[in-house]
């Protein structure tokens, strides 16, 4: 079996995410997401012994949803002002990619900025949360977007 007989087969075995009259019932992408969970109040600067890294395991998407996985994510010094209660994911924007969509405007490998926070994976539904669609930078660092082309810049 040659590769394009194979890359055949597995798309015909995924299915397309807009073709099929019943998206919601096919197997869609699973994974889990690591996140940064605040465990510490801050004092002074904060501390890696501040923060506790956690697994959560995420649900397939459901219409309207895009799955993202992180790129880059704000690690700004103005951040410790946000109130973020014990336990729970440190707040912040970040730069991600699209690695499964049931969304018509966010294809696979667009680039989103979102304020998902501090985690390697998330589930967005652009209609209810503020998703942003990114240019293409080329080569420059996602980083950039957080940085010179997004708030503080």
């Amino acid at each position: 079996m040659g590769v394009a007989d194979k890359i055949e087969k597995n798309e015909t075995k995924r299915g397309s995410c807009f073709n099929s009259k019943n998206n919601e019932d096919e197997e869609r992408k699973r994974v889990s997401s690591l996140t940064w969970v605040k465990v510490k109040q801050f004092i002074g600067t904060p501390r890696r012994s501040d923060f506790a890294l956690d697994k959560e395991e995420l649900p397939a998407i459901k219409r309207k949803e895009i799955l993202l996985e992180s790129l880059c994510w704000t690690t700004d010094h103005y951040m410790k002002i946000f109130d973020v209660a014990l336990g729970s994911v440190m707040v912040g924007e970040q730069v991600a990619s699209v690695i499964d969509t049931l969304h018509e405007d966010y294809p696979l490998n667009a680039l989103v900025a979102c304020s998902c926070g501090w985690r390697t994976h998330a589930i967005v539904n652009p209609e209810e949360e503020p998703v942003r669609r990114l240019i293409d930078i080329g080569n420059l660092p996602a980083s950039l977007y957080l940085g010179t082309l997004g708030l503080p810049g």
